[in-house]
């Protein structure tokens, strides 16, 4: 039986290709219906209904700009996002934004770095968990607890 925690969801997000371990993983599903809600920080795009589950959806674009203090572009079209990563961190489900889902990657088997996470950039370096290769490129794994954790302001324990 294969560990999921050595395990990871590759998915594109703006010509980047990044990956979220199997164990933040609920589900992906096609785009959802947004509601906006005011007064949130403008990377949650509003809420969806997912079976009668209320959720935040993420913009991963606008959250690493942000968080980089770079000026978020307000004409930005959002058509290219076809599905929807849902994830759970502790008790707490959220949906992300992708452009496509590509496939279930073992991490350890194309492990270029480990703990790659830098400073500065474009924003997403600094949640970068490790890097793998896919033979045409790199892989951003994304440390799923640290954006959560930035999100919400709650310190999550994680392995």
């Amino acid at each position: 039986m294969k560990n999921s925690q050595n395990e990871a969801l590759v998915f594109d997000l703006s010509g980047r290709s990044f990956a979220a371990e199997l164990r933040y993983i609920v589900e992906t599903v096609q785009a959802l219906p947004i509601t906006g809600v005011p007064m949130l920080p403008r990377y949650i795009l509003g809420v969806s209904n997912l079976r009668g589950n209320i959720i935040p959806v993420i913009d991963l674009e606008d959250f690493f700009k942000e968080k980089a203090g770079q000026a978020r572009d307000v004409q930005k079209e959002r058509e290219g996002n076809s599905c929807v990563i849902v994830l759970r961190c502790e008790e707490s489900i959220f949906a992300v934004l992708a452009d496509n889902v590509l496939r279930v990657e073992e991490t350890k088997k194309n492990l270029l770095n480990e703990g790659a996470a830098q400073s500065r950039g474009s924003g997403f370096e600094k949640y970068v968990k490790a890097s793998l290769s896919d033979g045409d490129g790199v892989i951003f794994v994304l440390d799923i607890a640290k954006i959560f954790e930035e999100m919400t302001g709650e310190s999550l324990e994680t392995d």
